[in-house]
């Protein structure tokens, strides 16, 4: 097939090959998947969580949708537990916050600049933009109790405009400084601002709007904080009043007849946003990890919630016109309560316990989620339903880490007690979900266990720091291996595995250094840190490899050494595909898939709000669960729809070994569900042949004698063939020329003493291979993949080839993984 038919197809060849995020019965879309809880019930495809910070939340007048704004604008049918866009940013819009009118009819939309933007609710079309005078009319607005007028605050003045055609209507003199809050009261008569409290004016005004009495000024202390709120009672006699102060934030009532406080709370947590109740009884207020409920009488405390999460800030509340809701937002999460009970109504996924760990079975039956209130579950990942649920122990903590007996009898879970005793590990019986041993190993790493393949004995990370080996029959101590790592080092002690490289080693990785040892031999260890040696002026550039370590904030390619920048990097599981091509990444708030093919990130994998806990792999390499402080997310890394048939397997061949490295998975995938793929891949992949010396002289000249393209394309195929390269011949082919020299000025050897060998050089990159590299290599994937003796076979005849090939060396290892595969079940 020619380039032109290639190019013809190409947009219908991209509408076929595109990856599906799948929920847990079937596929849906990326913000549909659902959420399996860690009680056993699965929630709503449609959790209330929405694009950012909540900002603001009111109730309909008739109680029965919220209204939200966040990054966008949302109208929430609270009882369905979904949320409908009403107005979504673009790139070339913004909001800071909105505000919905007293009658459900507009919303006002302000930004970091100087307009003011009114909507209609129903349809989020524009009707009007006010330009104010403000610099940051951030949360200064407020709408008139008839939705007739909004009050903007300005630089030193409030400017009230009509809502129909935005004809300025009134200016009210408020100082010199910006105006960082807005209070209308419900009947209509006045007005409460403050001013910014990073000027030397500082003040809190409540205006008459009717000339009755000039400005009263409320009691208050200095502030250097923007963060005031209003709230007036119904009747609109009494103003709350949160303000954050130096040391504590205050929550005062101010009688306006009396023109006295009547009571005030102090607290460190701040109150963050305060509404009244609809009959008067209540205030509630937001804080720091906690929603306060008091009596708007007598300042007495109703009803404190304290399990947000640490650092979770409660900026908005809202009770329903009936009162007998209250919905407050949890960062980007909205929760509503029953006020009669106290009790969540509609219970988000962040109520309930995120899921610390996760774990799949070695056949793929089942998946093990431990919550980080000790509950374990395990669910069978066919049926997507729970088998058990073993509630947390008690006196014991949450679960820290799980791993699954390859045998299929133990899970390990890594749940210490809380009173200090040496009991680290419990080993429930896969079956029952019973408890049935707990091991007596102290002072452990928080790394999940690592079983022997025969499932008798169990490994653990201790401090010492060593790895030791525990008879799970007997309980007692086999063996243990030293983990040469400094102190300051194995505090940053990430996972332990089985090697995937030198077959019964067992590698332990850490964010700053990484290591192998053999269990037979301690003697042999090896171990990287996180500033490798750079190559010497003629040391030769080693074949590329698809073994790695992590460390520090960096990727680090082995042998080679080779560094990729990931950035800061938490303590994480890292897992691998079966295929050795793909590896995962996690992050705080996504999962990067690395590519050893092409040594780059070529997928991001989000999964909405919420942080990253935990990741697993299942065995088939098919689908990736992330757990998050919210659940359990799967994600389909196969294409799940057949690809057209329009599109034949010539073409799918060629995408695999194009630049667009995560298209070319899809389509090595897409090929692998095609009737003919098996036939196709014999005819089109040949057991590797040792390069013969008249071929070996051929690319010698093409390196010394080509043009760039030419030399290039032989040392790609030199590297692939296993052959080394002297440095100086692999600088000159690289774009750009010799290697960039490191500024001193941009560091000093005190103070970054890893630093110090790269003053003169930075590492040199690998050639990326070849396509038809590319092609061989992911072929062996989906052969490995695939379950038909005739795949097994294929695999053994390129395992046949020449040894020191890349392609006889990833053929080896995907056969020894079929062969150690459980059974299809």
């Amino acid at each position: 097939m020619n380039a032109c038919t290639i190019l013809r197809i190409w947009p219908l060849l991209l509408a076929t090959l595109q990856l599906s995020v799948i929920g847990i019965a079937h596929g849906e879309k990326e913000n549909e998947v659902p959420v399996i809880a860690v009680d056993g019930t699965i929630l709503g495809s449609r959790p209330l969580t929405l694009d950012g910070r909540i900002w603001y939340l009111k109730f309909s007048t008739d109680s029965q949708s919220l209204y939200a704004a966040a990054v966008s604008s949302y109208q929430i049918d609270w009882k369905a537990k979904q949320a409908k866009p009403i107005w979504q940013r673009s790139e070339r819009e913004s909001m800071v916050r909105a505000l919905f009118s007293p009658n459900d009819a507009h919303f006002a939309r302000m930004e970091n600049g100087n307009r003011v933007h009114l909507h209609d609710r129903a349809t989020g079309k524009l009707l009007q933009s006010i330009t104010s005078t403000a610099e940051r009319p951030y949360n200064a607005a407020a709408w008139s109790p008839d939705s007739s007028l909004i009050a903007i605050g300005g630089r030193g003045e409030i400017l009230i405009h009509r809502v129909d055609n935005g004809v300025l209507q009134l200016r009210i003199p408020q100082g010199i400084s910006d105006i960082s809050s807005v209070a209308w009261s419900p009947d209509g008569k006045w007005i409460v601002a403050s001013n910014r409290g990073d000027l030397k004016e500082d003040r809190i005004l409540l205006h008459a709007l009717d000339g009755s009495s000039p400005p009263i000024m409320l009691p208050d202390k200095k502030t250097t904080s923007d963060f005031t709120r209003f709230s007036f009672s119904p009747d609109s006699t009494s103003l709350a009043v949160s303000r954050a102060s130096d040391s504590r934030d205050s929550l005062y009532f101010w009688d306006i007849q009396t023109k006295a406080v009547t009571f005030r709370h102090e607290r460190s947590s701040g109150f963050n946003g305060i509404t009244h109740s609809a009959d008067g009884n209540w205030l509630a207020a937001g804080g720091l990890s906690n929603l306060l409920v008091l009596d708007a009488r007598t300042g007495k405390e109703i009803f404190r919630n304290q399990d947000e999460g640490v650092n979770v800030h409660v900026w908005s509340v809202a009770f329903s016109p009936d009162s007998r809701l209250l919905a407050y937002g949890a960062e980007d999460r909205v929760k509503i309560l029953d006020t009669k009970t106290w009790k969540e109504l509609v219970p988000s996924e962040d109520s309930i316990a995120p899921v610390n760990a996760v774990a799949f079975s070695a056949d793929g039956r089942h998946l093990v989620t431990g919550a980080i209130n000790g509950d374990l579950v395990l669910w069978d990942w066919e049926k997507q339903t729970p088998v058990w649920k073993r509630a947390s122990p008690p006196e014991s903590w949450g679960i820290r880490e799980l791993s699954i007996d390859p045998s299929g009898r133990w899970i390990a879970v890594k749940q210490p007690p809380r009173r200090p005793v040496s009991q680290w590990v419990s080993l429930v019986d896969i079956a029952t979900g019973k408890t049935r041993k707990y091991l007596s190993v102290s002072n452990g790493f928080e790394v999940a266990p690592l079983f022997s393949p025969s499932g008798s004995s169990i490994w653990l990370a201790v401090s010492g720091p060593s790895l030791v080996e525990w008879d799970i029959n007997e309980d007692r101590l086999l063996r243990t291996l030293p983990m040469p790592l400094s102190e300051e080092k194995q505090r940053t002690l990430d996972s332990i595995s089985f090697d995937s490289e030198n077959h019964g080693w067992i590698r332990w990785d850490a964010s700053a250094a990484g290591g192998r040892i053999d269990p037979d031999d301690p003697k042999k260890v090896v171990t990287f840190e996180s500033s490798p040696p750079l190559y010497g002026e003629a040391d030769p550039i080693p074949p590329r490899s698809l073994e790695w370590t992590i460390t520090s904030q960096s990727l680090l390619l082995l042998p080679s050494r080779f560094e990729i920048k990931i950035g800061n990097h938490p303590a994480l599981p890292i897992v691998k595909h079966p295929s050795g091509c793909l590896l995962f990444i996690a992050g705080y708030k996504e999962v990067r898939v690395f590519d050893f093919l092409s040594l780059s990130f070529i997928r991001r994998l989000s999964v909405g709000p919420g942080d990253i806990k935990s990741q697993a792999l299942s065995p088939d390499g098919k689908t990736l669960v992330i757990t998050t402080t919210g659940g359990v997310f799967p994600f389909a890394l196969h294409e799940q729809r057949q690809a057209s048939p329009h599109i034949n397997s010539e073409v799918l061949w060629q995408v695999m070994g194009s630049e667009n490295h995560w298209e070319a998975y899809q389509a090595a995938w897409a090929l692998a569900k095609r009737p003919d793929f098996l036939t196709f891949l014999q005819s089109n992949l040949k057991p590797a042949l040792q390069a013969t010396p008249e071929e070996i002289d051929f690319l010698k000249t093409q390196l010394i004698d080509g043009n760039h393209g030419i030399r290039q394309t032989a040392a790609r195929a030199w590297l692939d063939r296993g052959l080394t390269l002297d440095r100086k011949t692999y600088e000159t082919l690289r774009e750009g020329g010799l290697p960039v020299a490191v500024p001193s000025k941009f560091f000093h050897p005190d103070d970054y003493p890893f630093l110090a060998a790269h003053r003169g050089v930075a590492p040199i990159p690998l050639l990326t291979p070849l396509s038809g590299h590319r092609r061989a290599m992911r072929a062996v994937m989906i052969l490995m993949e695939d379950r038909r003796p005739e795949s097994l076979r294929l695999l053994e005849q390129l395992a046949a080839g020449d040894p020191t090939a890349p392609l006889t060396v990833a053929a080896k290892k995907a056969v020894a993984f079929v062969a150690a595969r459980p059974k299809s079940h």
